[in-house]
């Protein structure tokens, strides 16, 4: 929630990744649920490597119900990463404290957008209206690239475990309203 009113432009959040699972790619769902892919064991090591304070905070994340019910590094991580940089061949795959936490609203719903700086690894939300103090801060989980067979709304369902209900670019296809 925003702690102070914003006008756009104005930078309402920024941090580090806390997490990155260099190399990690969607290898699709049926391998993304498996523990045994090549992507889900970069997860786990990544994840391992975390200091304790890290790995609390990530283990405090939750999954999709896709990945089951009992919480797993790959399942969490597929749930709320983001990829940063979606041209950097999935170097950027990354978690963050609070922007991994922000909900979705599509287009014209949504009142911050993100933006990655890969040489500092910040990840930082700017409004795009203007933003009462104490407004939830929503972003578009879509990237402008983003490309999927499925409708948006279908997209949300099957990888995020929500139904949108904004009323806006929900109903078109993943790469619409972006």
């Amino acid at each position: 929630f925003a702690l102070r009113d914003f006008v756009p432009g104005d930078m309402a959040l920024s941090e580090k990744a806390f997490l990155t699972a260099k190399g990690a790619e969607w290898e699709g769902e049926d391998a993304s649920r498996s523990e045994k892919s090549g992507s889900s064991k970069l997860i786990a090591k990544a994840v391992k490597a975390l200091p304790p304070d890290a790995a609390a905070l990530f283990w405090g994340f939750g999954q999709s119900a896709q990945f089951g019910e009992t919480p797993t590094a790959h399942g969490i991580f597929w749930t709320n990463y983001i990829d940063a940089d979606p041209d950097a061949d999935n170097e950027f795959a990354c978690m963050f404290q609070h922007i991994c936490r922000l909900n979705h609203s599509c287009p014209p719903h949504h009142n911050v957008k993100w933006a990655f700086d890969s040489k500092t690894a910040q990840m930082s939300c700017s409004a795009v209206r203007d933003i009462k103090a104490g407004e939830e801060l929503r972003v578009d989980y879509f990237f402008p690239d983003t490309e999927s067979p499925l409708p948006r709304k279908e997209y949300l369902e099957t990888f995020y475990g929500f139904s949108c209900v904004c009323g806006g670019a929900c109903v078109g296809p993943a790469s619409e309203g972006v």
